[in-house]
């Protein structure tokens, strides 16, 4: 239906000017192949297809940062916490430690607009304290390894645990900046960083990259801060289409469906989907990780 639909907007000569963007490479290809069968039967003459990507790697093409491997920013990361903490540890002990961080470092940066960021780390500060957070087990022994490979003082109580944790806490805004800026200039960034960047320049990246390619976003459901941005901008700017991955009567997961909803009303629809054929029965299971999913 998606393939028809595509067909009968650009027509077959106007295919070769349009991208689609797929949430992974594998419904690229499936929707390569409905075209491929849609062109044998309607149209003899040969046509160029369609550009296909994944938004990841759009992300990728608009911007200006080149990826940084994962170990050098790690080692990166070690220097400055140390300089900022003044804790005297082994790299081979904060490797776990530094992956968190930029793992967290990426989810800021895809969920929270730039300008809030620092308002953001001082809300959450200032949360923790309000509430006092009692550590869980796993975190507190963590906790204690890392003081105990420190050279601190071996006697331990929840106390100077917990305030061992929130001084981390504390330092996460300044470890955050110091990153970014010796990164930036470097041209350099973590994922997180460069969605970012790719949306502060996207204006004169599009130009370079392609000129007035149209773009349709098809099998997107729920959607990141910037993924949304990033959809906004091109249904500005280069009339996005967009087909949402959905059915009319799939409200199994009320708030699954309620995010593709909003969507439509912010983006629009390009095409009604259709009903199931037949009547299913679909059970909706929620896991916290990929590993439970797997398990289930």
């Amino acid at each position: 239906q998606t393939a028809q639909d595509i067909v009968n907007h650009y027509t077959w000569e106007g295919l070769r000017d349009v991208t689609l963007v797929f949430p992974s490479r594998r419904a690229g290809l499936v929707l390569k192949n409905e075209l491929k069968q849609l062109q044998r039967a309607q149209h003899p003459a040969p046509v160029f297809l369609p550009t296909i990507t994944t938004l990841s790697e759009l992300f990728d093409a608009l911007s200006p940062l080149q990826q940084e491997d994962e170990l050098r920013i790690i080692c990166r990361l070690f220097r400055i916490y140390k300089e900022v903490t003044g804790e005297q540890i082994t790299l081979d002990l904060f490797y776990g430690w530094g992956r968190q961080i930029i793992s967290d470092f990426n989810n800021i940066d895809k969920a929270v607009p730039q300008n809030e960021v620092k308002a953001f780390f001082e809300n959450t500060i200032a949360a923790r304290e309000l509430e006092q957070v009692k550590l869980d087990e796993e975190t507190t022994a963590r906790l204690k390894d890392l003081l105990r490979q420190s050279g601190a003082s071996k006697e331990y109580n929840e106390e100077s645990i917990q305030s061992k944790y929130d001084a981390l806490w504390r330092n996460l805004y300044t470890i955050y900046l110091r990153l970014n800026e010796q990164l930036l200039s470097e041209g350099k960034g973590y994922e997180g960083a460069r969605i970012r960047a790719a949306l502060e320049h996207i204006d004169e990246r599009i130009v370079e990259m392609e000129g007035n390619m149209s773009y349709c976003f098809i099998g997107f459901n729920y959607l990141l801060r910037v993924e949304k941005e990033l959809m906004r901008w091109f249904k500005d700017h280069r009339n996005g289409r967009f087909y949402w991955d959905y059915v009319e009567d799939f409200q199994t997961n009320t708030k699954a469906f309620a995010f593709v909803q909003q969507h439509i009303r912010d983006l629009d629809n390009a095409a009604e989907p259709m009903p199931w054929k037949e009547p299913k029965e679909i059970e909706v299971v929620a896991t916290t990780t990929g590993n439970a999913q797997a398990q289930f």
